[in-house]
């Protein structure tokens, strides 16, 4: 780990995030903290090299159905399940005056 966090630093943060940290707590979150960077510099260490990067760790492939168009005129039996209709249309009540 290149920089020690220090309890200001811990101090500076819980301000930024806005968090009310006792002082057990605040040495929780430095530990963890340490701990994380720690973890960040094992990571630094390996040989990515040959590695080609990539931006999601699944095969992304589409899913989806093709489009196919279908013209189906359907009119009647639609309006087979209205309450009421007029002139081959739904009929619904007014709602503005």
């Amino acid at each position: 780990m290149n920089k020690k966090i220090t309890t200001d630093m811990i101090k500076h943060l819980s301000m930024l995030a806005k968090l009310e940290l006792n002082e057990k707590q605040q040495l929780e979150a430095k530990a963890d903290i340490e701990n994380m960077l720690e973890q960040m510099d094992i990571l630094k260490e390996l040989d990515v090299d040959h590695i080609e990067p990539m931006t999601h760790n699944l095969l992304l492939q589409n899913v989806f159905r093709e489009d196919i168009i279908k013209n189906d005129n359907a009119k009647a039996s639609i309006l087979q399940n209205a309450p009421k209709q007029q002139d081959g249309q739904f009929k619904v009540p007014k709602i503005v005056d």
